[in-house]
């Protein structure tokens, strides 16, 4: 217990994939989540004017950790941009060359300070008349410089302090804002928001779902024994193979998975066979009949397939196979501590033998085999698998499309030795997407050398400052224009101070200004050099733009979904040959230890209540998860006990208390998996009623696939 703060929670899907083959793969394994729009909330507000939603703007401003709400009137001031960008105003952006066009700029000023009355704002377009520093600001955050009236609601947007993966802290953000709308008519969306609403409904219903079977289990077990001592004495072993599971996480992990901690404790359903085998096959006066040598191969089966799923390449699913092994052994050690055991054997009457049929599981097995073939079995998309209706996915879809939000899904990657080279191909390849923009092809793109332009780029711009003939160029455009001679001097004075002088906007002071830390998300260092990224918006062309970017060398696009997808369709491979390999150690074992057929028929019967799972679980929700696959190792280890014990009855006697023993144990896993099933969550819905079916399944061809004769 002492173990149990260590362990710290994660809701990253990465976690669930292999390790990367490929740069897209390793894009997509390293910023899963931590894009700009992992930071990004999204308010609609309902029934307020512009004044209503700007004064809850600035409410919204005031909460720790919200790092900025757009859009923001008051940007028109030198506090509210970042330190550097305000620096090197004039090296972010090429000048006006000729004099109409520094007039044209002027006069727009003109324009502009007619409606503003705001003293920042002033000194502001003294310093900057051409807005070098708001428009790069406008730009590199996609263009979210916007009205507060959208149609028929008003929006607003967050970006917090918080990284996307730091769930703790976009929790505080959430709960934070939710306190400040709480009078107001607000729809809150957002990858924060999914995150904080995945981690409540896992521990919500995990703990709703595992409390009501949780009593429904102890009622069983009260109704049959009608004792304290072997209730507890039966649900003690699950509660101390779960903690040993957590603690052998917290000692081999720093970040264990939400889901797989709540699945995680599904993995302990087959070890309740072990104590109430133990009590049932015992009767009061101690005798019965020596089960541990059926639970002991049982055991050492289930172990072999959760221990190879410890080695299977991913660190969600060696998590689930850890937490399971470990649990499994200390479930059975504690349930041979405590329970009962035979001192006697009974007097055997007339000797029996089983006749084990083999073609009913042969049927089934065929059946399911042939509907999955049918069926598309596998559901390889992982955002799936979020509890996050589909209505609020699309309300959320439509107003990063309204917003000019990045698409998530689809950016470009570029991959270069040094940092460098990394933003020049960004300014070309940016260049290069410009035709696209203008053709209504892309709706925008966001890249690192919007806000920072390249070293060689800023020289060239600086050596255009110390030309003579350019300052004179402004001189002229402004004695043409209404406005003083005197009145930009600020301006003129930080054009002579940034031609003098040799710094110049760098990636570290960006970094270090605090609120713009998203720029990591766009320009990151890697294992072989530098990655930058750009994020794509409204792509209305698809093929258009694929044949555009397939003739640049310098950029691959990527489709995150598409990526994720192959990378889970791989990795099952994988897992199917782990468990084959499993599977044919456990064959072997059986057979070994048995007479061939009985091997036979157990495998049969195993693989029958497999397919049946599979596939009704498969027309239920649409494919297997990685999870399912999982689930039907349980209802391989569940299917197994009844098999084993039904399969080696000797008389009447052990007939009538394996029976009952057998009855009782499918009836809680049962009860157990089939509430599970009912949960809003896809995952354990999911694991629910693919155990319960599956178990079902197991139950009836081992108990009715066999004849004892005389």
């Amino acid at each position: 217990m002492l173990t149990l703060p260590r362990l710290n929670l994660s809701y990253d899907l990465a976690a669930f994939l292999p390790a990367p083959t490929t740069p897209a793969e390793t894009l997509l394994t390293e910023r899963l989540g931590q894009g700009p729009g992992a930071q990004l909330l999204f308010i609609q507000l309902h029934g307020q004017t512009a004044a209503g939603a700007a004064r809850i703007a600035d409410k919204l401003r005031n909460i720790d950790g919200v790092a900025r709400v757009w859009p923001n009137p008051k940007l028109l001031s030198v506090e509210h941009l970042p330190a550097p960008v305000w620096q090197h105003r004039l090296l972010l952006q090429d000048l006006p060359h000729s004099q109409a066009d520094w007039l044209d700029l002027l006069n727009s000023r003109l324009d502009d300070l007619s409606m503003l009355s705001d003293d920042d704002a002033l000194t502001l377009v003294a310093a900057d008349p051409g807005l070098f520093s708001v428009t790069t600001l406008e730009q590199f955050t996609a263009n979210r410089q916007l009205t507060f009236n959208q149609g028929q609601s008003h929006y607003l947007i967050v970006e917090t302090q918080v990284p996307g993966y730091d769930i703790g802290g976009q929790r505080d953000i959430v709960r934070a804002l939710t306190l400040a709308l709480e009078d107001v008519s607000a729809n809150l969306l957002g990858s924060p928001a999914y995150g904080v609403a995945l981690q409540e409904a896992v521990k919500f219903e995990a703990t709703v779902f595992s409390t009501l079977a949780g009593v429904l289990l102890a009622s069983i077990l009260i109704l049959r024994f009608r004792k304290s001592y072997p209730v507890i004495a039966i649900i003690l072993p699950l509660i101390t193979g779960g903690l040993a599971g957590l603690l052998a996480l917290s000692l081999f992990f720093d970040r264990v998975h939400g889901i797989t901690l709540a699945f995680g404790f599904t993995l302990l359903g087959v070890a309740i066979d072990y104590p109430l085998h133990l009590f049932l096959s015992v009767n009061e006066k101690g005798k019965g009949f020596h089960v541990w040598p059926t639970l002991r191969l049982g055991i050492i089966s289930t172990l072999i397939a959760y221990g190879a799923f410890a080695f299977s390449g991913t660190q969600g699913i060696a998590q689930l196979g850890i937490f399971g092994f470990c649990g499994l052994i200390t479930a059975a050690v504690t349930a041979w501590w405590l329970c009962p055991q035979p001192t006697t054997q009974p007097a055997t009457p007339a000797s029996r033998y089983q006749q084990l049929k083999l073609w009913p599981g042969l049927l089934v097995m065929a059946t399911g085999l042939v509907a999955l073939a049918l069926l598309k079995p596998f559901n390889d998309n992982l955002a799936e698998l979020t509890p996050i209706p589909k209505q609020t996915l699309q309300a959320d879809t439509r107003i990063r499309q309204t917003l000019g939000i990045s698409n998530i899904r689809y950016l470009i990657g570029i991959w270069c030795t040094d940092r460098q080279a990394c933003i020049r191909r960004t300014t070309t390849v940016l260049d290069n997407l410009q035709p696209l923009m203008d053709q209504g092809v892309l709706g925008g793109a966001q890249g690192i050398s919007q806000i920072l332009p390249s070293r060689a780029q800023q020289e060239l711009r600086r050596r255009e400052l110390q030309n003579p003939q350019a300052l004179a160029t402004f001189h002229n455009a402004l004695a043409q224009s209404p406005f003083a001679p005197s009145a930009f001097a600020p301006f003129v004075h930080h054009w002579q101070v940034t031609a003098a002088s040799s710094e110049y906007l760098t990636y570290r002071a960006l970094l270090e200004a605090g609120n713009l830390d998203t720029i990591n998300s766009l320009l990151y260092p890697s294992a072989d050099g530098w990655v930058s990224l750009i994020y794509l918006m409204g792509i209305e062309d698809m093929p258009t733009l694929q044949q555009h970017l397939a003739e640049d060398r310098n950029a691959q696009l990527v489709d995150l979904k598409a990526t994720s997808e192959r990378m889970v369709s791989q990795y099952r491979l994988q897992v199917f040959k782990i468990l084959g390999l499993a599977l044919t150690a456990i064959a072997g074992i059986l057979i070994a230890t048995l007479s061939l057929k009985r091997g036979t028929w157990l495998l049969i019967t195993l693989g029958a209540a497999v397919t049946t799972g599979a596939t009704i679980s498969t027309l239920l929700h649409g494919g297997l998860s990685l999870f399912d696959l999982m689930a039907l190792t349980l209802v391989a280890g569940l299917g197994l006990d009844y098999a084993l014990f039904y399969s080696g009855i000797s008389n009447a006697q052990h007939n009538r208390q394996t029976a009952t023993a057998v009855n009782l144990c499918a009836l809680s896993s049962a009860v157990v998996f089939g509430t599970l099933s009912w949960s809003t969550i896809p995952v354990l819905a999911g694991i629910g009623s693919t155990v319960f079916f599956g178990v079902i399944t197991a139950y009836l061809l081992a108990r009715f696939t066999r004849r004892i004769m005389v």
